[in-house]
């Protein structure tokens, strides 16, 4: 870029002050480190973009350069940029320059996606939580499987600490190449009597040792299925409209067990042939027997 075309204007007055700024510019640079970012699926301009948008130290005026990396986790790519800042009270650019990423670089980002894709389905311990159901009725058993994902050696954060090791990749790194730094990462839990959900897992960094830790956990609405892989509703909205006739005995203590706790009202009738389980979508269930 040329500098001295933004400020340079007829006579010798211009020309002091570009030099005096310039000076002051070039008496200030310095080289602050590196950051990484995620951009799923980008272009090489939105790559771009991504590291000129990257956050700049605090108190870096002057012309200042940083290096950027550009993580594609969808992908599994990565771009370097240099970085150059020009900030003083007169003037603001930023630009990003492409360059080559280090192919040790390269060689740990590869080596750890290959182990992070056991973290998309996580085995949860039976102590945790023993089904879907117990995780999404007692807050008991999701704060014990919440805490696990945390600080659990075989948990999420475990995991992944256990890969950065082997890998040599930092916490950085590892948030980039998951895309946590962007959204919430989308995790499979599954339970020791076959159930299963979904849940959506918000990561931070520890702000004493940059570790990754989990800062928010929620459920995927409609995300939850029994061992007989029926769906199970995740939150009182989603308890109807369903219609089961002659439910699993598994399947109907699971249905009580939700309706009761999302506080959704369920009257007793009978008739017919066989047990039905029908909810409305207005919010009110009804369990028929045989008369």
């Amino acid at each position: 870029m040329n500098w001295k075309k933004n400020f340079v204007r007829k006579g010798s007055a211009a020309r002091a002050l570009w030099t005096m700024l310039l000076g002051s510019l070039l008496s200030t640079s310095a080289f602050a480190g590196q950051y990484w970012v995620s951009c799923s699926s980008c272009s090489a301009q939105q790559a771009s973009a991504s590291a000129s948008a990257a956050p700049q130290p605090p108190g870096a005026w002057g012309l200042h350069s940083d290096f950027v990396y550009v993580v594609d986790p969808i992908n599994r790519s990565a771009r370097k940029y240099e970085v150059t800042t020009i900030l003083d009270p007169l003037f603001y650019n930023r630009s990003a320059q492409e360059i080559s990423v280090e192919n040790s670089v390269k060689a740990s980002l590869e080596s750890f996606w290959v182990r992070a894709e056991a973290f998309a389905k996580i085995d949860v311990p039976v102590e945790n939580s023993p089904s879907a159901v117990a995780y999404l009725t007692n807050g008991y058993y999701s704060g014990r499987t919440r805490g696990w994902l945390d600080e659990g050696a075989d948990g999420l954060v475990g995991m992944i600490n256990a890969a950065r090791f082997v890998t040599n990749v930092s916490a950085a790194q590892a948030m980039a190449a998951l895309g946590a730094d962007r959204g919430p990462l989308v995790l499979v839990l599954r339970f020791s009597d076959g159930s299963r959900l979904k849940v959506e897992v918000k990561m931070g960094q520890d702000a004493m040792t940059s570790a990754p830790t989990i800062v928010g956990v929620s459920v995927i609405p409609a995300s939850a299925f029994d061992q007989g892989n029926n769906p199970l509703p995740t939150e009182a909205a989603g308890m109807g409209p369903y219609d089961v006739f002659n439910p699993s005995p598994s399947l109907l203590a699971a249905l009580q067990a939700l309706a009761n706790a999302y506080n959704v009202p369920v009257s007793a009738g009978c008739g017919g042939v066989g047990t039905r389980w029908r909810c409305s979508a207005n919010g009110t269930c009804e369990l028929t027997h045989p008369c």
